[in-house]
C-alpha cells in the first residue's frame, strides 16, 4: 500500500512537470524570434535553478547568455514541444553547447543525470562557475552528495569553472583535478558604478535550504543589530530576493517596530538597484551578497550554508562570512564596524576582485565558443547597472 501511494504521488509530480512544460510560462524556454525556430541558428541548453522566482538564479542566467553573445539558452529542464520539433526537423535533434550553471547544482542527482543524456548525445558539455555541495554539510541533512560519481562525467566536459575554491577542493577530494575557479556568474550581471555614501544598510534574510543553527537565533541576532545600527543614524531597508524571503523579513520589521520592505523579485534590475544603493548589505541569501559585491558594495554574509564561505573565500573576506550556527549580535555588530573601519580598502579589494573575475569569465565565455566553432562573446551583460 506505501509503494501504491508513492507511485501514485510520482505520477502526480510527472504530470504537473508535463503540464508545466506545455502551458507553463515561456521564460527561458524560447527562441528570440518567430523566425528562429524554421533556421538552424546556433543553439545552446541551459541546466540550472531556473524558473523559480529566484534573483540570483535569474542574474546567472541573463549574465551568462550575455557573456556567451547571446547565444539561444533554452531552459534543459523544461523544454517546450516547439524547441524540442526545432530539434528534431532542423539539427537533427542535436544543440550546439550544453552549459551546467545557475547556481550550486554540482551534486544533485538530476543536474548529473541531465548532464550525462547530454554527453552521451556527444553535445560539447561546459560547466559555468558553479557551485559544489558540500558533503558533511548535505550528509548531516540527509541528503549527502555522491561526488565521486561526478567526477568523470566532469572529465568528460569540454571545461569546468567553479564559483569558488572550496568548490574547486571539494571536486579534487572527489577526484576531478581540472575545476577553474572563475567566480560566480552573477558578478557579470553588473559592475561597480563610482563609490558613494548613501547611509542605507540592506538587511536580506531567507533561504530554501536548511540552514546552519535556526532561523530563531539568527533572526534574533539580526533584530539587535539592526537596532543598533538604526539608533546610530542608518536607513534600514529589507529586500527580498524570493517571495519565500518575505515572511522572515516581515517578522524582522515587526521586531523593529516596521522597516521599508522590497520584495518583487520578478523585477531583477530593480531588486539589484535596491542592493546597489546602500553602504552595507547584511545578507542571508547567497546572491544578496554576490550582486552587492558585484556592484562595489561591502557585504556580509550571513553564512547559513557552506556556499557563503566559498564565495566570500573567493574574495578573499573569510573573515566576513559569518557562520549562523555561530551568530550573535555582538559579533555582527563587530563585523559591521570592522567594515566601516577599512571601507575604502574594502571597497578597493571588492571592487578589484569583481573586475579580474568578470574578466575570467569574459575570457572563458570566448575560449568556449571559439573551441565549438560559434562567434565570440560580448561584454554586454543586459543590465542598465554597468
Amino acid at each position: 500500500m506505501g509503494r501504491g501511494l508513492l507511485e501514485r504521488l510520482r505520477g502526480r509530480v510527472r504530470l504537473r512537470q508535463r503540464l508545466d512544460t506545455v502551458f507553463g510560462g515561456r521564460e527561458h524556454r524560447r527562441l528570440a524570434r518567430l523566425g528562429d525556430y524554421f533556421r538552424r541558428g546556433p543553439l545552446g541548453l541551459y541546466s540550472g535553478w531556473l524558473g523559480r522566482g529566484n534573483v540570483g538564479d535569474e542574474a546567472v542566467y541573463r549574465a551568462i547568455v550575455g557573456l556567451m553573445g547571446g547565444l539561444p539558452l533554452v531552459d534543459d529542464e523544461r523544454q517546450p514541444p516547439e524547441i524540442g520539433l526545432h530539434r528534431r526537423v532542423l539539427r537533427g535533434g542535436g544543440a550546439d553547447l550544453y552549459l551546467l550553471g545557475g547556481g550550486t547544482v554540482i551534486g544533485p542527482v538530476g543536474f548529473r543525470q541531465r548532464l550525462a543524456r547530454a554527453v552521451e548525445r556527444r553535445i560539447p558539455a561546459v560547466v559555468f562557475g558553479a557551485g559544489v555541495r558540500d558533503p558533511e554539510f548535505w550528509g548531516g541533512h540527509g541528503a549527502r552528495p555522491q561526488l565521486p560519481r561526478w567526477a568523470p562525467l566532469l572529465g568528460r566536459c569540454r571545461r569546468v569553472g567553479v564559483r569558488g575554491p572550496r568548490s574547486a577542493a571539494l571536486l579534487g577530494e572527489a577526484g576531478f583535478d581540472d575545476a577553474e575557479v572563475i567566480g560566480d556568474p552573477a558578478l557579470s550581471f553588473v559592475t561597480a558604478s563610482l563609490p558613494r555614501r548613501t547611509g542605507r544598510v540592506v538587511i536580506n534574510l531567507g533561504s530554501h535550504d536548511p540552514i546552519r543553527g535556526t532561523p530563531g537565533e539568527l533572526l534574533a541576532a539580526v533584530a539587535t543589530t539592526a537596532r543598533v545600527l538604526r539608533d546610530g543614524g542608518a536607513e534600514l531597508r529589507l529586500v527580498a530576493l524570493h517571495s519565500r524571503d518575505r515572511e522572515p523579513l516581515r517578522r524582522l520589521a515587526t521586531r523593529l517596530g516596521g522597516a521599508p520592505l522590497w520584495c518583487a523579485p520578478a523585477d531583477l534590475d530593480g531588486t539589484v538597484a535596491q542592493l546597489a544603493d546602500s553602504d552595507l548589505v547584511i545578507g542571508q541569501r547567497l546572491h544578496s551578497v554576490v550582486l552587492a559585491m558585484a556592484a562595489g558594495v561591502p557585504a556580509i554574509s550571513l553564512a547559513y550554508n557552506p556556499k557563503c564561505d566559498d564565495f566570500m573565500a573567493s574574495f578573499d573576506v573569510p573573515e566576513l562570512a559569518l557562520p549562523t550556527d555561530r551568530l550573535t549580535a555582538d559579533a555582527l555588530l563587530s563585523a559591521v564596524a570592522g567594515v566601516d573601519a577599512r571601507r575604502d580598502e574594502l571597497t578597493a579589494q571588492i571592487r578589484a576582485r569583481g573586475d579580474y573575475y568578470r574578466g575570467l569569465q569574459r575570457a572563458f565565455a570566448a575560449e568556449v565558443l571559439a573551441g565549438v566553432g560559434l562567434p565570440g562573446g560580448d561584454d554586454t551583460h543586459g543590465s542598465r547597472f554597468s
